[in-house]
């Protein structure tokens, strides 16, 4: 089933843009998408248009992704920031995190972009979701002028039935006390309670006892009346089960400014992880073969991937192919490189590419290199990338002598 996601693209590569927009229709989103590259463009299209994600570069020409966030937060548009760049340090990470992005991933691994889009989405929806009944009860308290102590039991049974709908576990706890005052169908879905074994009963019954101490840290916050727009933790199912979920909460507060209850929305993110590390188990498995394994644009004028066998087995480093996508073939012998090139360009032609040829690591070591290679075809019959094996058979070469 394929999701609708308007994303804004800020990105002075139009190829680079369309690699993004090509690895979210893999994950199953139909992407509409504006691609624009300077501050001036990005505020005319948050104004202009309402946008699900916004995709940001960090290095352009006439800004970075930094100030690009920056824009967005002054709007006061509560979307996703993702920043999607070449290449970021560390400490170039932890800044614009702290800023508040919401992810970045690098241009050379963006398997992560669909997931991450989808978590996110999800945690837009929910904090979207929590602002509205935190409004709504408020409006009702006001409407109905009536007393703290009776408030979730005279909301509308409009708003009652919708929170019954959500596909998020909701449920809301008296502050004084932590008692869980309501709860929807949700929760007893994630949880496996029902709502007549809830409602009533302390909210620590739901918390690991290694976690409790993080609630404690919590309400202290939510006492100041400041929202927790996302908390990734652990809750406990009535079997015991452990799960990993992601937590939004509001604290509602009387005419004074005291919490007097708080509002929560529970996403289950096990499933999300799961996916996520198995992700990442493929990718070091992958990592570590001691062939080469690499994707590419079907011209070569772009390496999406390639993992660390290149580097023992061309002496060159990765980031250098990133940045000069034609570095590993001046490494093939002078007399190899233009039956490779012709084998390689056939390869784009949809038919698979298999070559034997040498490379020069320097003036005196020289290996032998199996290399095959096999277009990845889209549904309309358009190459979309190559992807290959290469491995160094100079050994084996050397026993059958």
């Amino acid at each position: 089933m394929v999701t609708q996601l308007k994303a804004l693209i800020v990105e002075d590569s139009k190829d680079d843009a369309l690699l993004l927009i090509r690895e979210l229709e893999k994950g199953g989103y139909g992407v509409q998408s504006s691609i624009v590259e300077t501050l001036e463009d990005v505020g005319n299209a948050l104004k202009k248009e309402k946008w699900d994600v916004l995709l940001s570069d960090y290095n352009l020409p006439s800004c970075n992704g930094l100030d690009v966030l920056k824009l967005l937060q002054k709007s006061q548009i509560d979307i996703p920031f993702i920043l999607v760049t070449g290449s970021l340090g560390d400490e170039k990470a932890t800044e614009i995190m702290k800023a508040g992005a919401h992810d970045y991933v690098l241009k050379h691994n963006l398997l992560r972009l669909p997931l991450i889009v989808k978590r996110e989405l999800s945690e837009a929806e929910s904090r979207a979701f929590n602002s509205k009944l935190v409004t709504a009860l408020i409006e009702e308290q006001q409407k109905n002028k009536i007393s703290q102590n009776t408030l979730s039991q005279h909301c509308s049974q409009e708003l009652l039935s919708f929170l019954n709908r959500v596909q998020y576990a909701m449920l809301t706890i008296d502050f004084s006390n932590n008692k869980i005052t309501h709860c929807n169908k949700g929760v007893e879905i994630l949880f496996g309670y029902s709502s007549s074994e809830l409602i009533g009963k302390d909210y620590l019954i739901l918390i690991p006892e290694d976690k409790q101490k993080e609630f404690v840290e919590i309400q202290e916050v939510l006492k100041q009346g400041t929202p927790i727009s996302t908390l990734e933790t652990k809750r406990l199912k009535k079997d015991g089960t452990r799960i990993d979920v992601s937590i939004s909460e509001s604290p509602i507060q009387d005419q004074n400014g005291k919490t007097i209850k708080v509002s929560k929305i529970i996403r289950d993110t096990s499933v999300e992880k799961k996916e996520h590390l198995a992700l990442l188990t493929m990718q070091e498995i992958v990592d570590n073969l001691k062939d080469v394994i690499y994707l590419a644009a079907p011209d070569s004028s772009k390496v999406f991937y390639i993992n660390k066998a290149y580097e023992d087995i061309w002496g060159k480093t990765r980031e250098s192919l990133y940045n000069n996508p034609q570095d590993w073939m001046e490494s093939i012998h002078f007399k190899d490189r233009d039956r490779v090139s012709v084998a390689l360009e056939s390869c784009s032609k949809i038919k698979s590419f298999n070559e034997v040829y040498r490379i020069k690591k320097s003036d005196s070591e020289e290996s032998l290199i199996h290399d095959r290679a096999y277009p990845v075809v889209n549904k309309d019959g358009t190459i979309d990338k190559i992807v290959g094996i290469a491995r160094d058979i100079t050994n084996i070469k050397d026993l059958l002598k």
